[in-house]
C-alpha cells in the first residue's frame, strides 16, 4: 500500500539554476519521508526545466509542472491544484530548509489539529555563511478563531511602540497549512504583479477564517541573502511606492469585511511606513542621478496619501530611528531624509 502523503512541498522555479540543487536536496533530505515535492517550472529561461526533469526521473516523490511564466503567486496556485498531502508548504527555490522541518511541524500540527503552524526562520548570508535567527515566540502559542484576525494583522505589521515593523512576518515559506482548509475556503494567491506582496493578501484572505493556529519557538527555514538572486530586488523601480499604496488599500478592503477596522489600521499603516523607508533606501542606493533622487524623495514627501497617514498615525510612539524618518517625511525635509538614508546605507555596506 502506498504511503499516505503527509506534506506536499510546492517549489516555484524561475531562473535559479545556481541554487536549485541546494533547495531540492534540502527537501529530499527531510526526516519526514511521506512527502511529495512539486516543482513548478514557471517558464524558466535557464537550465532549471532540465534540472527539474532530471530530478523527477530519479525520484518518484517529485512531480514537475512546466507552465508559461506568470509569476510566483500563480506558480504556487499550480502546486495547490495538484497537491495530495494533508498539509502543504511553500519553499522558494533559492532558499533551503533544515532536515527536520516537516517532521516537527507536521507532528505538532496533527497533535493540535491546527489549520496553520507558524515557525521562526533564519536569514542566511551566502557571502559569509552567517545565519541570523528570527524567533517569533519563546513558547508554543495556540490561537483560536477569536484570535485569528489579530494573528493576520500581526503577520502584516506591528503596533506603533514595538521595535520591529512586523510581529510574526507575512512570508508563507516559514509556515505549514492544512490543504483541506485552503481548498474548502478556495484560498489562492494573487499575482505579485498585481499586488507587491502576494503573501500579505494570501494571509489576510485565509488566516482570519482559521479555527486553530499554533506558533512555535523553533526555526527551520533558511531565507537566503543571495547577492544575485532574482528574489532580492536590487534595481530601483519608481512605481513601487504606488504599488505599496495599492497594497495598503487592498489590505484595508479585505479587513473591512471582518469589521472593527480602526484598530487594524495601525498594523497596516506601520508596514506601509516601513515599506516607504525601504523604498527611499533603495532609491538612494540605486545608480540614478542625485537630482533624480531628490526629485523622487520630494515627490514622496508631498504625496497626499502619505501625509494623510502621518496626520493620524501615532508615529511618535515608534522607536527612535523610525520616528525620525516619519518626522522628516511629515516636515518634507528632503535633504535631511536623503542624508539620513545615505549614512545608514553606507554604515550597512
Amino acid at each position: 500500500m502506498k504511503d499516505r502523503i503527509k506534506v506536499s512541498v510546492v517549489v516555484p522555479v524561475y531562473n535559479v539554476e545556481k541554487y536549485l540543487d541546494r533547495c531540492i536536496q534540502s527537501i529530499l533530505n527531510q526526516t519526514l519521508k511521506e512527502i511529495e515535492i512539486i516543482l513548478i517550472d514557471d517558464g524558466s529561461p535557464d537550465s532549471c526545466p532540465k534540472i527539474c526533469d532530471q530530478y523527477a526521473k530519479k525520484y518518484n516523490k517529485i512531480k514537475v509542472v512546466h507552465k508559461e511564466n506568470q509569476g510566483l503567486g500563480f506558480a504556487r496556485n499550480s502546486g495547490i491544484e495538484i497537491a495530495t498531502g494533508e498539509y502543504i508548504a511553500f519553499v522558494d527555490s533559492d532558499d533551503f530548509i533544515e532536515k527536520n522541518m516537516f517532521e516537527y511541524m507536521y507532528k505538532i500540527s496533527i497533535e493540535n489539529e491546527v489549520d496553520m503552524c507558524m515557525a521562526g526562520y533564519y536569514i542566511y548570508n551566502t557571502r559569509n555563511n552567517i545565519k541570523k535567527e528570527i524567533k517569533i515566540t519563546t513558547e508554543n502559542i495556540i490561537l483560536t478563531e477569536n484570535e485569528a484576525k489579530l494573528c493576520a494583522c500581526r503577520m502584516i505589521g506591528n503596533l506603533p511602540e514595538e521595535l520591529r515593523d512586523e510581529y510574526y512576518g507575512m512570508s508563507v515559506w516559514k509556515n505549514l497549512y492544512s490543504l483541506e482548509f485552503l481548498r474548502k475556503n478556495n484560498i489562492k494567491f494573487n499575482s505579485e504583479r498585481e499586488y507587491v506582496s502576494e503573501d500579505a493578501i494570501f494571509h489576510l484572505n485565509c488566516v482570519p477564517k482559521m479555527k486553530r493556529i499554533i506558533i512555535i519557538p523553533k526555526s527551520f527555514y533558511n531565507y537566503c541573502d543571495n547577492s544575485d538572486s532574482i528574489t532580492l530586488t536590487k534595481t530601483f523601480r519608481e512605481s513601487k511606492f504606488e504599488e505599496y499604496k495599492k497594497l495598503y488599500f487592498k489590505e484595508i478592503e479585505i479587513l473591512t469585511e471582518y469589521n472593527e477596522i480602526e484598530e487594524d489600521k495601525f498594523y497596516i499603516a506601520r508596514m506601509f511606513l516601513g515599506n516607504t523607508r525601504a523604498y527611499i533606501k533603495q532609491l538612494e542606493k540605486s545608480k540614478v542621478s542625485i537630482i533624480y533622487k531628490f526629485q523622487q524623495i520630494n515627490k514622496i514627501c508631498n504625496d497626499s496619501f502619505l501625509q494623510g497617514i502621518l496626520s493620524w498615525y501615532p508615529y511618535k510612539k515608534n522607536p527612535r530611528a523610525q520616528r525620525i524618518y516619519s518626522e522628516l517625511l511629515k516636515r518634507k525635509n528632503v535633504f535631511l531624509l536623503w542624508l539620513l538614508v545615505k549614512l545608514q546605507n553606507n554604515f550597512k555596506s
